[in-house]
């Protein structure tokens, strides 16, 4: 399957990211102690682009590891402070992709509506749990605009195109 070939490939480079930023971390330092400063700013600039392929958290699924992790430095990227309260998920009994589309869903939403937001309001916290056997998740976040009782549920008022899918993937 494609979501257990990325997970793989994740804990690979997690296994190699790790040597490496060790590797950059001593040259820096031998780089500040030596007085170069052009070049500790530039191995310290490269140690900030190695850190966003470290994992933050570690909820017992490498799906979900992934996708959190991912959007976590997506977030901080973009300047969005971002919770996560995570139990341990490896027991969820549910296909890859349905788990993919969820999570995706939620935080790419969140992101999108928090961007939109001042900088003093401008967070998500994301919870994510087992509870009797069901993955129950949560996603908390402010939201510029107008939201819409539709024949589903509420809905953003986006009508752009390729918008308004997300929630519907969500709920089937």
């Amino acid at each position: 399957h494609l979501y257990d070939q990325l997970a793989f490939d994740r804990e690979t480079q997690k296994a190699k990211d790790h040597d490496t930023i060790k590797l950059l971390t001593t040259a820096a330092s031998m780089a500040q102690d030596a007085g170069n400063k052009e070049l500790y700013s530039y191995l310290s600039e490269n140690l900030d682009i190695t850190e966003s392929s470290m994992d933050v958290f570690d909820c017992g699924n490498a799906v979900i590891n992934a996708l959190i992790n991912t959007k976590y430095y997506e977030a901080r990227h973009k300047d969005i402070p971002i919770n996560y309260s995570l139990e341990d998920l490896s027991g969820i009994n549910l296909p890859n992709s349905d788990i993919v589309s969820i999570v995706a869903n939620m935080l790419d939403n969140a992101i999108e509506a928090s961007c939109k937001c001042d900088s003093e309001r401008r967070y998500i916290r994301f919870k994510a749990l087992l509870t009797g056997g069901l993955l129950c998740v949560s996603c908390e976040n402010y939201y510029i605009g107008n939201l819409v009782m539709g024949e589903k549920g509420f809905k953003s008022d986006k009508d752009s195109e390729g918008h308004g899918y997300g929630l519907l993937n969500i709920e089937s």
